[in-house]
């Protein structure tokens, strides 16, 4: 009913759940989609009632931030400089990054290296990592529960230093280091496509996705490469991994063509934002471990660079020699061959099967088939959209009318053209480019 309310808060589904700070900068959107149960929903509220960051006060608290994490949000620690003039850039950063990590700061020296220390011991980090902890402010590290667990913040230039100013460069490249440790950091290489991550895998930062389909031992051949690729690719590809034998991937199977049983694995790209499919190198499940590697690195870079080949969906063309109508039936397949011909102005129907408007309309394209059967210049053709991609033809609905003329100009049919047969041939020649025979039209069998 609040039509307006809904359109002032960009509400284009429902549940949505927002909430509302005391600023107008603070309103903050709850992921609904795979986060719809009660205990997800008040842990959401829960953190929205907490300070961006908290002090580490005592030992005590060095050792909670530094115990085991084998589940819930990771922890990222930071140690700031004793004249506070960092405090602003970093709870800026912290209120970025608090819907992913709970956020804790402190001044004192020894709290930070006993919360390094208790990280490192209770995660099975390297020991390694504490030589190489920066030895001054600021300084801070991730605890995650997954891949390499302790993660250390690059660390900071600090002749940029200008004392008492939280705007100066290293206050910035504080604040832009930490948000992006965090980005890096708190999703694991390799993600399962499960109800826990739905949100981000389809409604996330990173629309570009490697997908691995298969069994739970197929995964556990190929999760070291997968890893790795992931890291070569952090941040502007996700990495996941699908089990072929759980109900979860149910329809990730069937969206890409995928039987349950399947024993090879199958990879695939995948834009969600735009909803393209892309393939990848039919050999990739048979190529040694260091070859395979580099193809998936190869295919990821095509990927990101838009040139990655696509899958497209397609029926099987029909014998055109066993047609009895002069109706043509476009597949994917043939839509370039038919309906961009530079030698005719093509009208096409793209319909639906269960679309009651597109069967009204069928009789007509057929007797417009008919009609201009003989006039080599008029192409009239059909197309089921829903199981027929075009990568170049945008249908926003059923049915969809569009002129192709010879120049390959779109031109939709509108509103304003009547929907009936003379209505249609009016719509056609009135756009078309070449010629048209009239001594050739067939008038006589629509009596």
């Amino acid at each position: 009913m609040q039509v307006a309310l809904a359109d002032e808060y960009e509400v284009d589904g429902y549940p949505t759940v927002y909430w509302f700070g005391s600023s107008s900068a603070s309103k903050r959107l709850f992921p609904v989609r795979g986060n719809h149960k009660a205990a997800q929903i008040v842990a959401w509220v829960r953190r929205q009632l907490r300070p961006p960051s908290v002090k580490l006060r005592a030992a005590a608290d060095a050792a909670r931030v530094g115990q085991k994490i084998s589940s819930g949000a990771p922890q990222l620690i930071v140690w700031l400089p004793t004249d506070r003039w960092l405090l602003p850039p970093l709870m800026r950063a912290a209120a970025n990054v608090s819907e992913r990590v709970d956020v804790s700061y402190t001044f004192d020296a020894q709290l930070y290296t006993d919360a390094l220390r208790h990280a490192l011991a209770n995660n099975g980090g390297s020991a390694q990592l504490a030589a190489e902890a920066a030895p001054q402010p600021p300084a801070g590290f991730i605890v995650v529960a997954h891949d390499e667990r302790v993660r250390l913040m690059e660390p900071l230039n600090l002749q940029a230093v200008a004392t008492g100013s939280g705007d100066s460069e290293v206050g910035v490249a504080l604040e832009a280091a930490l948000v992006e440790l965090v980005n890096a950091s708190w999703l694991p290489d390799v993600l399962p496509f499960t109800e826990e991550y739905e949100d981000i895998l389809l409604d996330g930062d990173v629309p570009l996705q490697l997908v691995l389909i298969g069994s739970p031992q197929v995964l556990a051949s190929h999760v070291d490469e997968l890893r790795a690729v992931a890291r070569m690719h952090r941040g502007h590809v996700l990495v996941v991994y699908a089990d072929a034998t759980s109900h979860d991937s149910d329809g990730l199977k069937e969206y890409f063509g995928v039987d349950a049983d399947i024993e090879e694995a199958r990879f695939f790209g995948l834009d969600v934002r735009k909803e393209i499919r892309y393939a990848t190198d039919p050999q990739l499940p048979y190529m040694k471990s260091d070859a395979r590697l580099a193809a998936f690195d190869a295919f990821l870079w095509k990927l990101r660079q838009g040139s990655a080949p696509r899958i497209i969906t397609s029926e099987v063309a029909p014998i055109v020699s066993n047609s009895h109508s002069p109706l043509h039936i476009v597949v994917g397949n043939t839509f370039d061959e038919i309906v961009l011909s530079t030698t005719s102005d093509v009208l096409l129907h793209v319909y639906a099967s269960w679309c009651g408007h597109c069967k009204k309309l069928e009789p007509y394209f057929e007797l417009l088939a008919k009609r201009y059967a003989g006039v080599p210049t008029v192409t009239i053709a059909k197309m089921d959209g829903t199981i027929n991609e075009v990568p170049t033809l945008d249908v926003d609905g059923f049915p969809t009318v569009m002129l192709f003329t010879a120049s390959n100009r779109q031109i939709e049919a509108g509103a304003d053209v009547e929907m009936n047969l003379e209505g249609l041939a009016q719509f056609l020649e009135s756009h078309a480019e070449l010629p048209i025979d009239t001594s050739q039209l067939n008038i006589k069998d629509e009596l």
